[in-house]
């Protein structure tokens, strides 16, 4: 997981009576026809797109929820304290408990220390960053509270998409605004040159 995942739910005729059910922050559980559970979404309208008969709404994964609270101030680093101490002391910040720690198969003893982050996702995504090993956060949401796992990642393979058999169609974004051309030095850095 290095971010949260968006997706769009099955469009919905326009006169389809669960459309009553999709406002604000509502949840929906998508499942395919195979009976694949791809998770549990936020339903987040501001970008619904209301076109012919149908609806489309833009979906979060639920893992945003832990975008909903705030670390203020300073929040000193733990000494001489496990990997599963430091996930969990972030954790307990959530002010609805959407999320409670699940299996973690590292027992590292960093010191991470936090001031003012916009949200708890960042934090946790941050404590495995100095392993010297591969790592991968899973998730389980369907219990409640929704379990967050810290394992090791393997570099099995475990699956293949293939064009025309799994895989119907993609987008690519090319995005050229931070590109650079060159960088221009001025200055010796004293004073306002």
């Amino acid at each position: 997981v290095t971010g949260v995942q968006t997706c769009a739910l099955p469009i919905l005729p326009i006169n389809d009576p669960k459309n009553e059910l999709c406002t604000h922050f509502n949840y929906v559980e998508i499942i395919s026809d195979s009976n694949r559970n791809y998770g549990m979404y936020r339903i987040m309208p501001t970008e619904t797109k209301k076109s012919g008969n149908s609806i489309t709404y833009k979906c979060e994964h639920v893992l945003a929820t832990l975008m909903d609270d705030v670390i203020e101030g300073y929040m000193p680093a733990l000494i001489n304290q496990t990997t599963r101490v430091n996930l969990q002391r972030i954790l307990d910040l959530q002010t609805t408990k959407h999320w409670e720690l699940g299996e973690v198969q590292f027992e590292r003893y960093f010191q991470y220390a936090f001031e003012n982050e916009n949200g708890l996702l960042a934090p946790i995504l941050s404590i495995p960053q100095p392993f010297d090993e591969p790592y991968e956060f899973t998730y389980d949401t369907t219990v409640y509270p929704w379990k967050l796992n810290l394992l090791r990642s393997s570099d099995e393979v475990k699956a293949e998409i293939r064009w025309g058999k799994d895989m119907v169609d993609f987008n690519e974004v090319s995005d050229p605004t931070e590109i650079v051309n060159y960088i221009i030095p001025k200055g010796a850095g004293e004073g306002v040159n």
